[in-house]
């Protein structure tokens, strides 16, 4: 039973601690957001992180599933690859190694390819992925287990009333 008159020792200690007082900051983008022309047709928006240690940075692409049926497919594949110079088992150790984590996302319009973790890895994550994205490796044997896997998944879906319902 729930004893609403008693306090326990760890309860008296926290509510005697001083607090101070927040308030919100809102971003004032003519000011907080730097936008950089990194390359022709490239441009970076930056918001330095002063909070914490870590960092987040997401590529966007504009196209998406709508552009192209099987663009989904083909960024999601990505994460299963490796390069020439890793296989993909090395390329998780490396993100890994870095403390980054390394995801992808497509929606209709836009296509997504983010990178976040430890700030001190920015710079050495940032080469891994340009260097992922330029020098991909397909192996025919990863395809086709991830199309395996996609078939599988489809089938699973349409046994599955609650993906019937709010997402077919």
């Amino acid at each position: 039973p729930l004893n609403r008159n008693s306090e326990s020792e760890k309860y008296k200690e926290l509510s005697n601690m001083e607090t101070s007082d927040i308030s919100a900051r809102f971003l004032d983008f003519d000011k907080d957001l730097k936008t950089l022309d990194y390359k022709e047709g490239v441009t970076l928006k930056v918001i330095e992180n002063k909070i914490n240690s870590r960092f987040s940075l997401t590529y966007y692409f504009d196209m998406g599933k709508d552009h192209s049926k099987t663009l989904g497919l083909a960024i999601n594949f990505l994460p299963l690859l490796g390069t020439e110079k890793y296989s993909p088992a090395e390329l998780k150790q490396e993100w890994y190694r870095l403390g980054v984590d390394f995801s992808v996302r497509t929606g209709g319009d836009q296509s997504y390819v983010r990178i976040g973790g430890i700030k001190e890895s920015m710079v050495e994550a940032v080469m891994l992925l340009e260097h992922s994205l330029r020098d991909i490796k397909v192996d025919k044997e990863t395809y086709h287990k991830y199309v395996e896997d996609v078939i599988k998944r489809r089938e699973n879906n349409m046994k599955s009333k609650g993906y019937l319902f709010y997402a077919a």
